[in-house]
């Protein structure tokens, strides 16, 4: 029963995103309230099964190990060329990482041998959905600016569904995995009550104007219907997301224009320095997560904001930030153990492509936010038992 009111409370503040975000050392530590909770809850699954969980579990482990061996391996190897500050706070970002992981293969054990748990895992991602659909329209109707934060490091997004992540393609990420989930389980049970979020989470995913997450959706949905055989779908759907494209509001702003070419430029640029510092550690990489002070090292941040800047800790891509932080030794083990996550469940493999894509664009896949709502995903099948 403690587990099943923990997680319902996890659930109940994931929705509220940075505000329910505790930062330390002028942001550049920073703890959410629902992950406090997932660690009372991995202790006490801790407690209750010790390490059991380690020689009975679903995942491959090989692939688990062996990313983090490396990702640790590549960290401990460049210590010598940072401070003991710079150190901890890249050892604190590996551990969250790690925590995530860890936690999963606890609750997938977990869910496995407890019948109550199972019942709630959908009854979480309802409660969620339905708290980030009243935010994000609340948001969109009466904060659609968000450009008095800017001074806080945030974009200065306009006229654009950023709900309380303050983030449009962290936010849009959230809302097309939802999106997926629902319209994946109204497929299976056309008559289920939820068979309005699909809709819902859509329209949230247009008003987000990313054009990265349009292209992924459209992506994923079509290789899903493809390999279902259910090849009458697809044009109803693609037509249906094309027509919100055109309808929702644009009022003003380079944030809500689709030919945009600021942000591409920017990406480019981006993934152009990353390619510059991963040349100084090509194999084994700078660590895991010390992106920031590299970045210090070689004058490639604005010295003025360099510690608050929430860009300044990563790259435009997830694939980027592992393969500077973690080389080419560190790419290739992710890259199995996303192969490895996406074999969880039959549709995980559809979740996985799409945080993937989006992941080239931008640092998604990595992101806490859009880990908790994965690893929730892959238990899914479970629940069904």
């Amino acid at each position: 029963m403690i587990i099943i009111l923990l997680t319902l409370l996890a659930f109940s503040f994931f929705p509220l995103g940075q505000l329910a975000r505790i930062s330390f050392l002028n942001q550049q530590i920073n703890i959410y309230c629902y992950e406090i909770i997932l660690g009372v809850i991995l202790i006490v699954l801790l407690h209750k099964y010790r390490l059991k969980p380690f020689s009975s579990c679903r995942l491959n482990l090989k692939s688990f190990y062996l990313f983090f061996v490396v990702m640790a391996f590549s960290f401990l190897a460049g210590a010598n060329r940072f401070t003991a500050f710079e150190n901890l706070v890249g050892f604190l970002y590996y551990l969250r990482l790690f925590f995530y992981f860890v936690y999963l293969l606890f609750f997938l054990h977990h869910v496995e041998n407890d019948r109550r748990s199972r019942k709630f895992i959908r009854l979480n991602l309802v409660l969620s959905a339905v708290l980030i659909i009243l935010i994000a329209i609340t948001q969109y109707f009466l904060y659609p600016d968000l450009r008095n934060l800017y001074y806080q490091g945030w974009d200065p997004h306009l006229y654009r569904a950023f709900g309380l992540f303050f983030d449009t393609s962290v936010s849009a990420a959230i809302y097309g995995l939802f999106f997926l989930y629902f319209l994946f389980d109204f497929k299976k049970r056309p008559k289920m009550r939820h068979s309005i979020f699909p809709i819902i989470f859509l329209i949230l995913v247009v008003l987000t104007f990313s054009r990265s997450v349009y292209i992924s959706i459209i992506v994923t949905i079509v290789t899903y219907f493809a390999e279902k055989k259910s090849f009458k779908i697809i044009p109803f759907l693609f037509l249906v997301f094309v027509t919100l494209i055109f309808l929702v509001p644009k009022p003003s702003g380079e944030g809500v224009n689709l030919k945009r070419l600021f942000s591409v430029n920017s990406r480019l640029k981006d993934y152009q320095t990353a390619l510059n510092i991963w040349q100084k550690q090509p194999i084994f990489g700078v660590g895991y997560n010390r992106i920031r002070y590299v970045k210090k090292q070689f004058n490639l941040i604005d010295n003025r904001d360099w510690q608050s800047n929430h860009a300044g800790a990563s790259f435009h891509s997830s694939f980027l930030i592992i393969f500077v932080t973690g080389g080419i030794a560190g790419l290739i083990a992710f890259l199995y153990f996303l192969y490895e996550l996406a074999r969880l469940n039959s549709n995980n493999k559809y979740y996985f492509l799409f945080a993937g894509l989006l992941s080239l664009s931008d640092n998604i896949i990595l992101h806490p936010f859009v880990l908790f709502i994965l690893i929730t995903l892959s238990l899914i099948p479970l629940s069904d038992k």
